[in-house]
């Protein structure tokens, strides 16, 4: 599945999580369920994790293609990633061994696939970063001019749901200040919507700028 509609698809869980919290809750006076506003949190959690897999499904797809676009000039950032800080001696016998297999350029794609692996793209940085190994530009320069703001707006924007998500998978959203420690942080449906919202959004303007690089 291309990486946009595997993104699409997780945004829509995302958003039936907030669907169920409504039906949950329901409307007018009585007692609310006492959890009920995890499924707030868990669809943030979703719509990042979305993002995230998004960019590492975008970047690893699109490897060969890049090799294929940029020879003999390949992105530094590519070449860097493959050598994994190797030897010179030793990263040369590991291409002359691709070199010699059938399709050496979805092993190089395996390669960098692992080399991906345990890294994020939740961080604006990362994900810049990230996308320069398939020789993607001016990433957020140019997706802040699809969606009419300004790049370091567009970071911040970013940042804040990623924090919230951290909270709550790292300390399970709880305060930390002397009045709110251990209490569980409030987050309402507003919220969580403008998150699923602006994520989609961003993603959908990153995949176009991508795509007219890639």
């Amino acid at each position: 599945m291309e990486a946009v509609r595997a993104f699409d698809t997780t945004i829509q869980r995302a958003r039936a999580l907030i669907k169920a919290h409504a039906k949950l809750r329901g409307k007018g006076p009585g007692k609310r369920p006492r959890f009920h506003s995890d499924l707030l949190r868990a669809a943030l959690v979703t719509a990042v994790s979305a993002m995230d897999a998004y960019f590492h499904d975008k970047i690893s797809r699109n490897v060969s293609r890049t090799v294929k676009r940029t020879a003999p000039d390949f992105p530094v950032e590519l070449v860097s990633l493959l050598a994994e800080d190797q030897k010179a001696n030793e990263v040369v016998k590991t291409f002359l061994q691709i070199s010699m297999r059938a399709r050496p350029l979805a092993h190089v794609s395996t390669r960098v696939a692992r080399c991906l692996s345990e890294r994020s793209y939740q961080d604006p940085g990362k994900i810049e970063q990230g996308l320069k190994v398939i020789g993607v530009r001016d990433f957020w320069t140019l997706v802040s001019n699809e969606l009419n703001t300004a790049p370091d707006e567009l970071k911040r924007q970013i940042v804040r749901y990623v924090k919230r998500r951290h909270s709550i998978v790292h300390a399970g959203d709880l305060g930390v200040a002397k009045k709110t420690g251990h209490q569980v942080r409030k987050i309402s449906r507003i919220f969580a919507d403008g998150c699923v919202d602006a994520i989609e959004q961003f993603i959908h303007a990153a995949d176009a700028v991508i795509s007219s690089q890639i």
